[in-house]
């Protein structure tokens, strides 16, 4: 994880993954969420923008991932962004369906080491090209840090067309394993060698590092036992309620929105067997 204070020489102490409400305007086939499962945050803005002024007073400049569901579907959207952005350093993941005008506005709103997108293409949902001109603008501005495409079984026929048009444009390309089941088949488990190798060429330099993180995303490699910093130097946050990360929902730290919560003082060992995203805080990926 890049800096972020002004200096650019300072690391923030806490990193957060902010499952901030699961409405989405979207229903893609693929997602984790269903139609029971689609909240919008009740909380208002102002309360909001004042949880994490708090969290500012506690632990400093935080790097908050803030992803859904869909932020952007949230009433005053815009507006949080930009009180977030004032203390924290904000990466949203987002489908980028607002229109491009929204996306120019919020570049021009925040500074660079404060606010960065992630942005998600979903074909199912979205057009190609009206994707393209709204990662072009957030590419020219230094804001975007990839675009991610979940590799789903229906759409690996297209991966490689998809990731040339990105690349093409200098826009960087990121295939996510897709986890879940298809055709009564269970992924990642599922993948074939030849797709698993398509999947792998994500468009990135495919160094040491990179083949690490896809075996763990894969469900090559188990972090059962390893120790993690999850729940100490990063924590998971969904519509308030904090765990060590995504994989251990049933072990609460406590409530970022009332704070009162106890985080871990110190790594600990992950009693995951395994792990698609989160595994980036084990200690053996510390240095990077």
């Amino acid at each position: 994880m890049e800096s972020i204070d002004e200096s650019g020489k300072k690391r923030p102490a806490l990193r957060v993954l902010w499952n901030f409400h699961h409405a989405c305007n979207y229903r893609c086939e693929y997602c984790v969420r269903k139609d029971d499962d689609l909240a919008r945050c009740p909380v208002p803005v102002e309360q909001l923008a004042a949880v994490w002024r708090r969290m500012h007073e506690r632990y400093g400049t935080c790097w908050i991932d803030f992803t859904g569901g869909e932020p952007s579907t949230f009433p005053g959207f815009e507006h949080l962004v930009l009180e977030l952005a004032r203390d924290h350093a904000v990466h949203l993941i987002t489908n980028l369906s607002l229109p491009l005008e929204t996306w120019e506005r919020l570049v021009r709103g925040t500074a660079k080491n404060r606010f960065v997108i992630s942005a998600s293409f979903h074909p199912t949902q979205a057009e190609l090209e009206p994707f393209l001109e709204k990662c072009d603008l957030l590419h020219r501005h230094e804001r975007l840090r990839f675009v991610n495409f979940v590799a789903w079984p229906p759409l690996l026929e297209k991966l490689g067309f998809f990731r040339k048009r990105f690349l093409e444009r200098g826009l960087p390309f990121y295939a996510l394993a897709f986890m879940g089941q298809h055709g009564g088949k269970q992924y990642p488990d599922a993948y074939t060698p030849e797709e698993r190798s398509l999947i792998n060429d994500s468009g990135r330099t495919l160094v040491e590092i990179e083949a690490r993180r896809k075996a763990y995303q894969l469900g090559e490699v188990s972090p059962k036992g390893k120790l993690c910093r999850a729940g100490s130097q990063y924590i998971h946050v969904d519509q308030g309620k904090i765990t060590r990360c995504s994989r251990l929902q049933g072990e609460s730290l406590g409530d970022l929105y009332s704070g009162e919560f106890d985080l871990l003082k110190e790594a600990a060992p992950c009693p995951a067997d395994y792990c698609q995203c989160e595994f980036e805080w084990l200690k053996e990926f510390e240095s990077y």
